[in-house]
């Protein structure tokens, strides 16, 4: 249980060569059960040895499994390959999929990650062990969306389903992407939904998160999804996507929704949320690797929330990441990653269940082992508990004239606040990277802070490490029946810079502190965001509000001070609440109604 500090993450400790054998690929249609077909590509060794079986890599996707490129256009597509070429110059066969009702495949979802979607898994590994060049093992991988897809592949507990690498995806979709703290995302679900309607029309729409030549350049050389090989003139694909007409997308199936337990046209969250197959998952018996990012939405909540939950061998890994790990997104010392590494690391994963291959994988799942970096500090780490051993609840209090403190005031007072409906995260946070993974910089938030209520620490006198959940308390009154209440927890550098460590939010309706059984692991206070736990506030009556932040590991040196920074707004993220006028606070902070945030702290001496 002991926390190791070597600096060393796992993707540094494995290289294989490549073999030289080059790649072939073939593109067809796979029927499944109920004659659905999907349009697939199957990567292969372009030389296989005589009598040499290959285990195979599954990659499900709803982005198309590939681009057909107009004439010119073709080297916008160089190097999209890559992850495949490494992959079969090792061994391994690869196959890519639109799923259901994307891409060039046919059918159509009611939602994403539909059941027949997951169904869809058994039929591909079936036909994978059916092939005379299989071993019968099978891996799946992806990133995002294709994470989620990998992750549910174990569900329908095909025999040859042995391990998996679930990549920046969500555990749960409700508090993970759609609703935050019971807020709708609508900056990235409204913008989510444009982009994938128009690729299951078959028309490409580039990120905004993309520059602006190269959005253009896509929008000029995209000729739509590639078909498959047989269909060059194009006789098929037109069917395909007719069949993909009556889709439904993330904003039918959230706007409007308040609660978890909301059904809208019959479809709850809990019918697309991976939790909810937790069972099928362990009976699989297939290990996961789950990957996530401190700096990429809740994807670092989602690998803890599945580390701690899912009973199946199991290993994780958290960097200072923005959404695909493109990024060392530390606001300390930010860079790009050499994702080549991280691809050896994958290898390491597979090579030991999908062919046997001792690579020192065994000793980190039979501990489940939890690789962390740590910001600040530049280093990586690894446990086998979270929060680490050495972590210790410590209460920082809110304080006349703004201050932060970890001494509880000892006499009444309140502090005001009118909220600034300006007051904005931009348009490069946790938040906006999960529209194609772009950059995610938080710039010096000092200005930002003006708009915010603010209660700042003294110079530290000795270096802390906060490593786990901060979780804040309120004791608030509004003049509204509700309201959103976000809170940023912060560096304030020795020279004035104030850097973003993490953040959390949460709606008052659902403030109460469920009594319930959590539907996973939580080392947070717990909201069901049930219906039946809904209740609006008493304008002018202080209550409590209590809720986490999103984890992170950093280390705030000696002379640096706190800040908790509390907001109620995220203008171009989260709707404006109320919709119309203003909205005042008070903010209690008294012997008998303490307010401040608990912080899991670490003593680092003078660092």
């Amino acid at each position: 249980m002991m926390v190791k500090m070597d600096g060393t993450a796992p993707f540094q400790r494995y290289h294989s060569a490549d073999s030289g054998r080059g790649m072939q690929v073939q593109s067809f249609y796979l029927p499944m059960r109920d004659g659905v077909r999907l349009a697939v590509d199957l990567y292969r060794p372009a030389v296989v040895n005589a009598g040499e079986k290959l285990p195979t890599l599954v990659y499900i996707t709803r982005y198309w499994r590939d681009i057909r490129w107009r004439r010119g256009f073709a080297f916008l597509g160089a190097g999209s390959d890559a992850p495949w070429r490494f992959m079969t110059a090792r061994g391994y066969a690869v196959l890519t999929v639109d799923a259901r009702g994307t891409g060039a495949s046919f059918g159509s979802r009611r939602h994403e990650w539909d059941k027949e979607e997951v169904l869809d898994g058994y039929d591909l590994a079936a036909w994978i062990v059916a092939q005379p060049w299989s071993n019968g093992r099978i891996g799946a991988l992806g990133t995002s969306y294709s994470g989620t897809t990998a992750e549910l592949f174990t569900v329908p507990n095909h025999p040859a389903v042995k391990a998996v690498i679930p990549r920046f995806n969500e555990f749960d979709p409700y508090t993970d992407i759609a609703f935050p703290g019971g807020l709708y995302l609508s900056g990235f679900v409204e913008a989510w939904s444009g982009s994938t309607a128009a690729l299951d029309n078959n028309r490409l729409l580039p990120s905004p998160q993309h520059p602006l030549l190269e959005r253009l350049l896509l929008w000029l050389g995209s000729g739509g999804v590639k078909p498959v090989d047989a269909d060059q003139k194009r006789r098929w694909l037109p069917a395909a996507i007719a069949a993909h007409q009556p889709n439904r997308h993330a904003r039918d199936n959230t706007r409007g929704l308040v609660f978890r337990d909301d059904v809208i046209d019959g479809v709850q969250t809990t019918d697309y949320s991976v939790y909810a197959y937790r069972q099928q998952i362990e009976a699989s018996g297939a290990a996961l690797y789950g990957w996530g990012g401190w700096f990429d939405a809740v994807t670092a909540d989602a690998v803890i929330c599945r580390w701690q939950t899912v009973q199946v061998p199991q290993m994780a890994i958290i960097g200072a990441w923005n959404h695909g790990a493109g990024q060392h997104a530390s606001p300390y010392a930010p860079r790009a990653e050499n994702v080549t590494e991280h691809w050896h690391d994958f290898l390491r994963f597979f090579d030991h269940y999908l062919k046997g291959i001792d690579t020192g994988v065994a000793a980190d799942v039979a501990a489940r082992c939890l690789y962390y970096f740590t910001i600040g500090e530049e280093a990586w780490k690894s446990t086998t508990v979270f929060p680490p051993a050495g972590v210790q609840p410590q209460m920082w209090y809110f304080g006349g004239q703004h201050t932060l403190s970890t001494a509880a005031p000892a006499t009444a007072g309140h502090d005001a606040y009118r909220v600034d409906f300006t007051a904005t995260t931009g348009r490069t946070n946790r938040w906006y990277t999960q529209a194609g993974g772009g950059m995610v910089s938080y710039p010096d938030r000092a200005a930002q802070d003006e708009k915010l209520l603010c209660y700042t620490s003294a110079p530290l006198e000795q270096a802390i490490e906060i490593t786990g959940y901060p979780v804040l308390v309120l004791h608030v009154a509004a003049d509204r029946d509700d309201a959103a209440f976000f809170a940023y927890l912060e560096a304030v550098e020795p020279d004035g810079r104030v850097i973003y460590l993490t953040e959390g939010q949460l709606r008052a309706l659902h403030r109460k502190v469920s009594t319930e059984p959590p539907l996973y692991a939580r080392p947070v206070p717990y909201h069901s965001f049930k219906r039946a736990d809904g209740e609006l506030l008493t304008p002018g009556t202080v209550t409590e509000v209590r809720f986490g932040l999103l984890p992170i590991s950093a280390l705030i040196r000696k002379g640096a001070r706190l800040r908790v920074a509390l907001a109620g707004a995220d203008a171009g993220l989260f709707p404006r609440l109320p919709a119309q006028g203003d909205l005042n606070w008070t903010i209690e902070r008294s012997p008998g109604r303490l307010s401040g945030i608990m912080l899991p702290v670490i003593e680092r001496g003078h660092v």
